[in-house]
């Protein structure tokens, strides 16, 4: 029997938090002569502002209004010792980036001129207690290995080499530190430069970033002219070349699968398909979405984009997108006579631009400007966001594009996105589509930690043309898509999220009898409509699998339309689960590996909109105060959530007696949405990406209460405290996995006696950016929706059980309310 999830108002209480440090010996700094070292960094900071000086004295170059006159220097540290970047960001110190070479680390700085004397008073105090085994500053200083003036390639952290060509003008993004920039001091800034800037400006909380045209000549004068740069990047380039796919006149199909769509009024629920436009004229489409629920892309210089083009199919792939938002595979449709329940609607966000327009675009002002437009349109319509146009591959940094994705998620009332995580450019035949997967990185912005990030998989098998007679199936059914992208080989540490969550169908490829060549036969494809007259085409890859997960997404807010995007979020990630060759995939590699290639597994809609009488989905939807500010002025964690699940013991427990063999399952998923920092911040978790996180734990079988809170909570800490006694017996990913990215999901099995006594769940923050931050938000807090679902191998009533527990507590909290 099909029931709502239950949506859970009571058993949460707050609790005074103080985290538990975590394992791991301290690393020893380098050994050094302090005097000859202190005298050896005080000499290469004098030489770094004589050379300063005397290039500022030739150029006659002075700082911009409101930009304060300073000196950047480049600071190297051994990469194989602790590097304390939070000594270098202080009133002395402004940190700018870090960044790494083979042997080193190089943090870029600002000093003031103000502050000159005290930086250097830092190294004067080292040398005077030398004689001292720790003199004073030891840390920072022995960390050190020499400090030299920096350049303009100091501040260069794209993963293309630094241009050779310094005397013409290039477009490049300039990364600013936010609080110094405003209209007048870009237009002074470029000015000076003599350079041209794109209008366009992402503006994240700490960070704004700019498009500027000028050589590299001309930008060696920013280190003189503004003191708040903070990185060079090139700018995002989106891959315009989508696949010519034939098509047909298929006017009966359409006419008879027009005839069945009983549901054509979607609401104020919406799939915004943000792409090359899509032709609203298509008879399959025109029913959800017309010329007024569309927008494109401009701005003073070129104008705004068409809506949709019809000639050249790299224009054709919105519309592809949105007849699988809305119909799924096509195939299913037409070979079916159901009737088709469509409950949403479609808008198109165009923001790809015509042939011809040749300026780089910041993807994420762009991105962000067309949302926006469809926003104040329709203010109140619940969307799904969904983009399946990436650019280059990524090694898991933030990009200007990605992060703004993650700062529009966040900001207001939160909101949901679906990316691609973007196709493999080079295919091996003779290699596996796992391995090609593995070789494959995700591609730009699919990185964005607060979006859900798409793969693929496939179960299409079935070749039947003739004209691949000896050709065989490329991926296995139940395998990823050939053509699917991974986190498997991200450089950007090991603490980035988990991408993709999911993965949906994309599709099969075949390869040649030789083995040498492959090629994408239509039976293997998605059906879905053409972006010109009332045609069908065939679809694939990660753009069709992203298409799906939208739908997915829109049914799911259809059925809870009440629910946070963080729930809606988190339904879809808590209904995945791994088949079978996923699951041999990670006994071969690794669990990493695995949640790296394909994520959670893929999502099932009905385990997503319902619950079962032997399977119970409860949903928590919270908001936990972050942080405190203490009687010293110190900031501390404010409190964590304690989580009392409604399990029915009683009920459980005598099934047991009748099916003592009887086993149970637990499913937790966390979902929240984190402030983004996407500035060069690998080495220190003062400056991670995220603002906050947030983690949680179960209790364990055999674990008391006490000493469940204990493990986690130093205040909850007392004498009879002797260690803790939490088990990760069970569970697939344990500890380490939940407190990668934004959303953790984690399943534990194994008997139902035992799963009785897991009824405490416990949601705590953990320390980025936010804790340091140099404007204390006291009142800072993180909404999140934590799913749990509990669920037994035989015909337990859970669901009933459990909303007998919550009456009886609703009951009860009635009362005091009356007697109060």
């Amino acid at each position: 029997m099909s029931l709502d999830h239950i949506y859970l108002q009571y058993f949460t209480t707050n609790q005074a938090y103080k985290t538990k440090k975590r394992g791991g010996a301290a690393k020893k700094l380098p050994s050094r002569n302090h005097n000859s070292h202190g005298a050896f960094l005080l000499k290469s900071i004098d030489l770094a502002f004589q050379n300063f000086s005397s290039v500022k004295k030739t150029s006659k170059l002075n700082p911009i209004l409101n930009q304060e006159d300073g000196i950047y220097l480049e600071i190297f540290g051994d990469k194989d010792y602790p590097f304390p970047v939070e000594s270098l960001d202080n009133t002395q110190i402004h940190f700018r980036n870090i960044r790494e070479s083979n042997d080193n680390l190089m943090a870029t700085v600002f000093i003031p001129m103000d502050q000159r004397q005290k930086f250097i008073s830092k190294i004067s105090k080292y040398i005077e207690t030398a004689d001292n085994v720790k003199p004073k500053n030891y840390i920072l200083i022995n960390s050190i290995d020499y400090i030299r003036l920096a350049t303009l390639k100091s501040f260069w952290t794209d993963k293309k080499d630094f241009p050779d060509n310094i005397s013409d003008p290039m477009w490049f993004e300039l990364w600013l530190q936010r609080d110094r920039v405003d209209d007048e001091m870009i237009s002074i800034f470029c000015h000076s430069l003599d350079a041209n800037f794109n209008e366009q400006r992402i503006d994240l909380p700490n960070t704004s970033i700019i498009l500027v045209k000028a050589s590299i000549q001309s930008l060696e004068k920013s280190l003189f002219l503004i003191s708040n740069l903070l990185e060079i990047k090139y700018p995002t380039t989106t891959a315009n070349d989508f696949l010519d796919l034939e098509s047909s006149e298929h006017s009966d199909w359409i006419n008879n699968l027009e005839s069945r769509v009983i549901s054509k009024n979607p609401g104020d629920i919406r799939v915004t398909i943000l792409d090359t436009g899509i032709n609203y004229n298509h008879n399959l489409l025109s029913p959800f979405i017309s010329a007024s629920s569309s927008s494109s892309y401009g701005d003073s210089v070129v104008g705004h984009w068409p809506l949709y083009s019809t000639l050249g199919n790299h224009h054709h792939h919105g519309s592809l997108q949105a007849g699988l938002v809305l119909y799924g595979n096509l195939v299913n449709c037409l070979e079916s006579t159901d009737p088709i329940s469509i409950n949403y609607s479609l808008e198109s966000g165009r923001i790809l631009p015509e042939f011809g327009h040749n300026d780089p675009l910041l993807y994420g002002y762009v991105t962000k400007s067309v949302c926006l437009d469809l926003e104040i349109r329709e203010p109140y319509a619940k969307r799904v966001y969904s983009l399946a146009v990436t650019a280059e591959s990524t090694d898991g940094k933030p990009s200007s594009w990605s992060a703004s994705i993650d700062n529009f998620t966040y900001e207001d009332s939160k909101r949901l996105f679906v990316i691609s995580a973007g196709n493999n450019p080079e295919i091996f035949p003779n290699l596996d589509a796992w391995d090609n997967a593995s070789l494959s990185k995700i591609q730009d912005p699919a990185q964005s930690w607060n979006a859900i990030t798409v793969g693929a998989y496939t179960e299409h098998y079935n070749l039947k043309n003739p004209t691949y007679k000896g050709w065989r199936i490329f991926s296995d059914i139940g395998e990823v898509s050939p053509a699917t992208s991974s986190s498997v080989n991200w450089i950007w540490g090991k603490n980035s999220p988990i991408k993709p969550e999911v993965v949906f169908e994309g599709g099969n490829y075949a390869i040649s009898p030789c083995g040498t060549d492959f090629d994408y036969p239509e039976d293997l494809l998605l059906l879905t409509t053409a972006g010109v007259k009332n045609d069908f085409t065939v679809h694939k890859d990660t753009s069709a699998a992203t298409a799906l997960a939208s739908k997915f997404l829109a049914e799911i807010t259809h059925k809870y339309p009440n629910y946070w995007p963080e729930t809606l979020r988190g339904l879809l990630i808590h209904s995945a689960e791994w088949n079978d060759k996923m699951k041999a995939y990670a006994e071969k590699t690794n669990v990493m590996s695995a949640l790296r290639t394909f994520g959670y597994g893929i999502p099932h809609l009905q385990r997503a909109l319902n619950s079962q009488n032997n399977s119970a989905t409860i949903v928590v939807e919270r908001e936990l105060n972050i942080l405190k500010v203490e009687k010293d002025g110190d900031i501390r964690f404010d409190e964590l959530h304690h989580h009392k699940v409604p399990i029915p013991k009683e009920l459980i427990l005598k099934a047991v007696t009748e099916n003592p063999t009887s086993l149970g399952r637990l499913k937790i998923t966390l979902s929240y949405f984190i402030e983004p920092n996407p500035t060069s911040n690998k080495y220190a978790t003062k400056y991670a990406y995220r603002s906050f996180g947030l983690g949680f734990n179960v209790k364990s079988p055999s674990q008391s209460e006490e000493n469940f809170l204990a493990t986690i909570n130093s205040l909850a800490v007392d004498e009879n405290y002797t260690g803790s006694q939490n088990s990760y017996e069970g569970w697939l990913f344990k500890d380490d996995f939940r407190r990668l990215g934004s959303i953790h999901s984690d399943t534990w099995e194994g008997s139902i006696a035992d799963l009785v006594s897991m009824d405490t769940v416990v949601v705590f923050p953990i320390y980025g950016w936010g804790k340091n931050s140099k404007v204390i938000r006291e009142d800072y807090k993180v909404r999140y929706s934590l799913i749990i679902s509990v669920e037994s191998d035989s015909e337990i009533d859970i669901y009933n059980g459990i909303e007998s527990l919550i009456a009886v507590e609703q009951q009860a909290k009635t009362l005091v309310s009356v007697e109060a």
